[in-house]
């Protein structure tokens, strides 16, 4: 069974996406090893289980890190199985918040000389948060399309960050997103960057 934690909701529940889940019903207890396990606290209308583990804080960590592996684009997974060194390779070299469900992959083209040289180039290199959500697995259905709705992901933009996309672009400057997931961070909050006050 594979488990992929979405959101903490208290120190041992845990709402994640479980495959295969259909089968799973609450009081259900699955078993990862002989020392940790979920149980099944309830089934979501979206798909999402709610768990409770029978461990907590760096019990938890160290066993997830024991049994649990990198979740990988699917494109790769269908040709080889995750390893240890997805760890570094799927992980961007500015994230510093544990959350998201997989990495935003066109930020993982950039490394420290990369950044390094165009800073020295001059152009400007600003970071957000966006964890990777439950969307990122799920297919586009039929629902989806009539109502509009998608799974929602949770991002934080800094206020300095925000001054200084908004400085760059009353001077003529130009501002580029890499990748789908920094531009839907810069859609939503377009409505604050005018709102700010003039600098």
């Amino acid at each position: 069974m594979q488990i992929n934690l979405l959101e903490q909701l208290t120190e041992t529940r845990w709402l994640c996406l479980s495959r295969p889940g259909k089968r799973l019903k609450p009081g259900d207890v699955v078993h990862l090893d002989d020392e940790f396990s979920a149980l099944v606290v309830d089934k979501k209308p979206g798909g999402e289980t709610e768990f409770e583990f029978n461990l907590s804080g760096s019990a938890f960590w160290a066993a997830l890190e024991r049994v649990g592996a990198m979740p990988i684009p699917p494109y790769i997974a269908k040709k080889r199985k995750s390893d240890s060194a997805d760890h570094q390779d799927y992980q961007t070299v500015f994230a510093d918040r544990a959350g998201s469900v997989a990495a935003p992959t066109a930020g993982l083209h950039f490394t420290g000389p990369l950044i390094s040289q165009l800073k020295a180039a001059g152009i400007g290199f600003e970071t957000v948060t966006l964890h990777v959500g439950a969307g990122t697995f799920a297919g586009l259905t039929a629902e989806n399309l009539a109502t509009g709705k998608l799974h929602s992901e949770w991002f934080d933009v800094s206020a300095e960050c925000l001054l200084r996309i908004r400085e760059t672009k009353e001077r003529g400057g130009r501002v580029f997103a890499i990748g789908t997931t920094a531009l839907r961070t810069l859609e939503s909050i377009s409505e604050r960057l005018e709102s700010l006050q003039p600098l």
